[in-house]
């Protein structure tokens, strides 16, 4: 069954726990960061579960040549998304918190 990815990313928003999730203000004091060591996309698989859960366009892309993913610090509201589905597809660790 092929999954498109609107759906893809649907299913994964319904999927991952929110955490910390709270209001948009300066109440999130840290925001994502990703170990490329630690990420199976940075190590060749086409893994790109944080960029589908990711609630701002442009926070999470990934690198020229599509090696693996970036996150932008300017555009990461520090929703949490990102980690919860991450630790749920198997990079246990690959996304960190870090301060602004």
């Amino acid at each position: 069954m092929v999954v498109s990815a609107g759906s893809r990313r649907d299913l994964l928003r319904r999927w991952a726990a929110p955490v910390g999730r709270m209001t948009r203000a300066v109440t999130r004091p840290a925001v994502a960061w990703i170990a490329p060591d630690m990420c199976t996309a940075w190590s060749g698989s086409d893994c790109r579960v944080c960029e589908a859960v990711c609630p701002r366009p442009g926070a999470v892309r990934f690198a020229a040549g599509g090696r693996g993913p970036l996150v932008d610090r300017a555009v990461c509201d520090g929703c949490g998304l990102c980690v919860a589905a991450c630790e749920q597809t198997g990079s246990a660790g690959a996304i960190r918190w870090v301060s602004r």
